[in-house]
C-alpha cells in the first residue's frame, strides 16, 4: 500500500495546473493530493510509529518558524492555502517511518521509470499537438511548453537524464534501449524548452559530487567532459534547430538576462521596506491575483522567482531563516548519502535532487511549485534515511 501511495504521490506531483485543468481535474488536484498525501504518512505511521529524535530536530525547527510566521500573520489576513509551505517540513519529519515500511527500495530505479513515462508522455504530446501549438515566447524566443510548466517540466527532464546514466548498469539490453530513448526524448524536451535553471541545477550537483567525492580528480574530469559533450549538443542544437535557448544564455545586459527578475527583486524589496517582519504570507500571490501591475509604464511587477526574497518579502527575517533551514537540512541529508551509501545510483540521486531544491530556490519560487518540492524533500528524506542505516551499521 505505501508504495502504491508513493508513485500516487509521484505522478500527483508531476501533474500542472495546465495538465489538470485540460483533463478537468483543476478542483481535485489538491484535495487528492493532500489525500494521498495524508494516507501516505497516516499508513506509515500506523506501521512505523516511532520517530528518531535526530531526525525531528529540523523538522520541529521549521514548525517553530511557521508557528512564529503565524502569530506575525495574526495582525492580517490568514490564508491558510499559503501554508502549504507545511507540506515539505512534513515529508521530512514522516520519511524516517516511510522509508522503514517500503524496506530495501529501489528508488532510483522507480524514479527512473516514473520519469521515463513522463518524458515520453510529453514527447508524444509534442508530437500529437505539434510544436506550435505548444509555443510560448516572443522577440525571437520560442520555447516549447510540453507540460503547462516549464520549471518543473525542466526539472523533470534533468531528472530523467541524470537518472537514466545513473542506472545503466543495472538495465538489460532492452533497458539500455529505452535509457538512450530517454536521453535523446529528455535531452529535445530540455533545450526546445530553453529554461535556465536545469543547467543550474547540474552545475550544482557538479559542484556537490566535487565536495563530496574523495575522488575529485576523477570526478572533475568527468564533469569537464560531460561539459564539452554538452556544450556540443547545445552549439549543434542552435545552428541546426532553434537558438532561443542560445539568445537566452547570452541576452544582453542584467535586466535582459533575468527575464525580469532583477526588475521584481528590486520591486518587491522596496515595498517590503516598510514592513521589517514582512508583509504578510501570500502577499506575493495576493498582489498578482488580478493582474501584474505596472512599475514605470514599461517594467511590470512580476513574482521575486528568488524563494529568499519571495519569503523576505512575505516573512521578513523569519521566512528567510525557514527556507535557510529547510535547504541546510537538506543539503545535509544529500551529503551524508553521498558520503556513506554504497550504491552510486542513490549518491547521485541525493545530490541531483539537492541540487534541484537550491537551484530553483535561486532562480524560481520553488515552494510555490509545493506538490514537486514536497516530494522531491520525500524522495531526499528517504534516501538520506537509508545512508544514515548503512553509516551506523555498515556491512
Amino acid at each position: 500500500m505505501a508504495l502504491t501511495l508513493l508513485v500516487l504521490l509521484a505522478g500527483l506531483a508531476m501533474l500542472s495546473a495546465d495538465q489538470a485543468e485540460r483533463l478537468a481535474l483543476t478542483g481535485l488536484r489538491m484535495p487528492v493530493f493532500l489525500l494521498v498525501y495524508l494516507l501516505l504518512a497516516g499508513f506509515c505511521l500506523a506501521v512505523r510509529p516511532r520517530l528518531d529524535p535526530d531526525e525531528a530536530a529540523a523538522p520541529a525547527i521549521l514548525l517553530l518558524l511557521v508557528a512564529v510566521i503565524a502569530l506575525l500573520d495574526l495582525q492580517g489576513q490568514v490564508d491558510p492555502l499559503d501554508y502549504k509551505l507545511l507540506l515539505p517540513v512534513l515529508a521530512l519529519l514522516i520519511a524516517g517511518p516511510v522509508a522503514a515500511t517500503l524496506g530495501p527500495l529501489d528508488l532510483p530505479v522507480l524514479l527512473w521509470r516514473l520519469l521515463a513515462l513522463y518524458v515520453l508522455a510529453a514527447s508524444l504530446g509534442v508530437l500529437v499537438l505539434g510544436p506550435e501549438e505548444l509555443a510560448r515566447g516572443a522577440d525571437g524566443v520560442r520555447r516549447i511548453d510540453a507540460s503547462g510548466s516549464l520549471v518543473t517540466h525542466g526539472s523533470m527532464c534533468v531528472l530523467a537524464l541524470g537518472l537514466s546514466a545513473m542506472t545503466w548498469s543495472r538495465a538489460g539490453w532492452f533497458g539500455r534501449v529505452l535509457r538512450v530513448l530517454v536521453w535523446s526524448a529528455g535531452g529535445l524536451l530540455l533545450l526546445a524548452a530553453a529554461t535556465r535553471t536545469p543547467f543550474l541545477v547540474l552545475a550544482i550537483a557538479a559542484l556537490l559530487v566535487l565536495t563530496t567525492s574523495r575522488r575529485r580528480g576523477r570526478w572533475l574530469t568527468a564533469c569537464l567532459l560531460l561539459a564539452a559533450v554538452g556544450a556540443l549538443v547545445l552549439l549543434l542544437h542552435t545552428l541546426l534547430i532553434d537558438a532561443s535557448l542560445w539568445r537566452r544564455l547570452t541576452a544582453d545586459g542584467p535586466a535582459e538576462w533575468s527575464t525580469g527578475r532583477t526588475v521584481a527583486i528590486a520591486g518587491w524589496l522596496e515595498r517590503a521596506g516598510d514592513h521589517p517582519l514582512g508583509m504578510g504570507l501570500g502577499t506575493v500571490r495576493a498582489t498578482l491575483a488580478e493582474g501584474k501591475p505596472s512599475l514605470d509604464g514599461e517594467a511590470i511587477l512580476d513574482w521575486p522567482h528568488n524563494e529568499a526574497v519571495r519569503l523576505w518579502v512575505e516573512a521578513g527575517p523569519v521566512g528567510l531563516a525557514f527556507l535557510l533551514v529547510l535547504l541546510a537540512t537538506l543539503l545535509a541529508q544529500a551529503a551524508r548519502v553521498a558520503r556513506h551509501h554504497p550504491d552510486p545510483a542513490a549518491r547521485g540521486l541525493a545530490l541531483l535532487l539537492a541540487a534541484d531544491a537550491l537551484a530553483q530556490s535561486m532562480c524560481q519560487n520553488w515552494l510555490n511549485s509545493v506538490y514537486h518540492a514536497t516530494f522531491m524533500v520525500l524522495a531526499l528524506g528517504l534516501r538520506a534515511r537509508q545512508g544514515r542505516v548503512l553509516a551506523e551499521h555498515p556491512a
